[in-house]
C-alpha cells in the first residue's frame, strides 16, 4: 500500500493509466547562428500555445466553472504581456543569440523564483502552474505530442507525476474514477477541479509512477490518502464499505 495526501474524498477502483512527461529538456546554454529563425520558432510556438490555452479555458468553463477556468486567463496574460516575461525572453533570442528553449527556461526560472519569494500564499502556490506553462511551451517548441487523455475505453484511474491545468482540462471525465499524483497540493488546480467534480484524488504519492504499470488494478481513498495496487478481495470489500459509509454521510448533509 502507498500513502499520499487525500485532496478529494471518495473511493476509486479501476485500471491504472500511467501518464508522465517523457521529454527531457536541454537546459545547456546554446547559441544560435540564426537568431531571426529562432525568434520565429518561439513566436510560432507562443501563438500556437495561446490558441490552445484559449480553447482549454472555454472547455474548462463549460465543464467545471468560471472560477476553475480563471487559471487560463493568467496563462493568456503571461503569453501576451510584452512588458513582462516576453521582453527579456525575446532579447535573449534576438540580441544575445541564445536558443529559444534556453531563453524560455532561463526567463521562466527567474519568474518562478520571484513568485516563490512572495509572502502571499496564493502566489507561492502558483509556482507549479508556471512550471506547467513553461513545460507546455517547451513541448510546443520541440514539436512533441503530449499523451492523449481525452478518451478512456474503460473506467480509469490516472497515475501521474503531476497534472497541469491543461492536462486536467483534457481528461475524459466520463470514465475517470480517480487521480493519483506524486506532486501537488490541496490548493493545486487539479485538486480544486477534482473536488468540484467529486473525483477521488490523492497527491504526494512519492515514487508511485515508477512502481505501477498501466492496466494494473488500483484503488484509492481520497479522504485518507491510501492507495492500493492490485488490491485483494478483502481490501476491495473494505473499500466498498467505506464508499457506502461516505455515501450515507453525504446523503445526511
Amino acid at each position: 500500500m502507498y500513502r499520499g495526501t487525500g485532496v478529494s474524498s471518495g473511493i476509486g477502483l479501476a485500471q491504472a493509466r500511467l501518464w508522465h512527461n517523457p521529454v527531457m529538456f536541454d537546459y545547456i546554454p546554446r547559441k544560435s547562428a540564426h537568431s531571426s529563425n529562432e525568434l520565429a520558432r518561439f513566436e510560432h510556438a507562443r501563438k500556437d500555445l495561446l490558441q490552445k490555452t484559449d480553447e482549454l479555458r472555454g472547455r474548462t468553463a463549460l465543464r467545471v466553472g468560471e472560477d476553475e477556468a480563471a487559471i487560463f486567463d493568467a496563462y493568456h496574460l503571461i503569453l501576451t504581456d510584452d512588458e513582462g516575461l516576453l521582453a527579456p525572453l525575446r532579447d535573449m533570442i534576438s540580441r544575445q543569440h541564445f536558443s529559444a528553449e534556453y531563453a524560455v527556461v532561463t526567463q521562466f526560472k527567474a519568474l518562478i523564483r520571484r513568485f516563490a519569494r512572495l509572502e502571499d500564499d496564493y502566489f507561492r502556490q502558483r509556482v507549479e502552474d508556471l512550471v506547467a506553462l513553461r513545460d507546455q511551451l517547451l513541448t510546443t517548441l520541440e514539436g512533441h505530442i503530449r499523451t492523449d487523455l481525452s478518451h478512456f475505453d474503460r473506467p480509469t484511474i490516472v497515475v501521474a507525476t503531476i497534472l497541469s491545468p491543461a492536462d486536467v482540462a483534457g481528461l475524459d471525465l466520463s470514465r475517470l474514477e480517480g487521480i493519483v499524483c506524486e506532486s501537488g497540493s490541496h490548493s493545486s488546480h487539479m485538486s480544486i477541479i477534482a473536488r468540484t467534480l467529486g473525483i477521488p484524488a490523492v497527491v504526494g504519492a512519492a515514487g508511485i509512477v515508477n512502481n505501477i504499470k498501466s492496466g494494473e488494478l488500483v484503488a484509492l481513498d481520497g479522504e485518507t490518502g491510501e492507495i492500493w495496487v492490485e488490491p485483494n478481495q478483502r481490501e476491495i470489500r473494505m473499500l466498498h464499505h467505506r464508499g457506502d459509509a461516505l455515501a450515507r454521510r453525504r446523503a445526511v448533509i
